[in-house]
């Protein structure tokens, strides 16, 4: 109410206040994703940035926006999607590209040629960048299946047949 009036009479809001501005740690089994939690007093709700490159939390331009949103009474939480250990070691990409789709693979094969790690490029035949040509998303998938499945060194779900094509 207070906050109303002064808006009314043209005199500014007071900033929230803050409440939580810590590191957090979100567990799901042996996994540990870390983040920031930043809730003003009595947030009206809370955003969640979520980033696959780990840099959520870190990016300027995610606490610069974060900030905009907690001076607006939002909580905000920059969570980054890989663990420490993944950050740390991004040895291992693994790419799917269609053989008809030239310029991407070509794009690829370039890519590969800089990095120095560990890496794969699969090729699907008859495949364009969208995988619609009949059988090839299936191929695709499975391609995907069967190297997560390898380097995680996991084995299958009971039940799965590895070599059937679902489409």
């Amino acid at each position: 109410m207070v906050a109303l009036l002064e808006e009314a009479r043209g005199t500014p809001a007071p900033r929230p206040t803050t409440v939580v501005d810590t590191d957090v740690a979100v567990a799901d089994g042996p996994a540990v994703l870390e983040g920031h939690l930043h809730l003003p007093a009595d947030p009206i709700s809370t955003v969640v940035f979520a980033h696959g490159s780990g840099s959520s939390r870190h990016s300027p331009r995610n606490q610069y926006v974060a900030s905009v949103l907690n001076d607006a009474g939002l909580g905000t939480l920059l969570l980054g999607l890989l663990t420490r250990h993944e950050e740390q070691d991004r040895s291992h990409v693994f790419d799917v590209v269609g053989a008809a789709d030239q310029m991407v693979l070509r794009l690829n094969r370039e890519a590969q040629a800089h990095l120095r790690c560990p890496n794969r490029l699969a090729v699907v035949e008859g495949a364009t960048h969208l995988f619609e040509e009949p059988g090839t998303l299936d191929r695709a998938a499975a391609l995907a299946r069967d190297r997560f499945v390898d380097r995680l060194g996991a084995s299958p779900r009971p039940g799965v047949d590895q070599t059937a094509e679902r489409r």
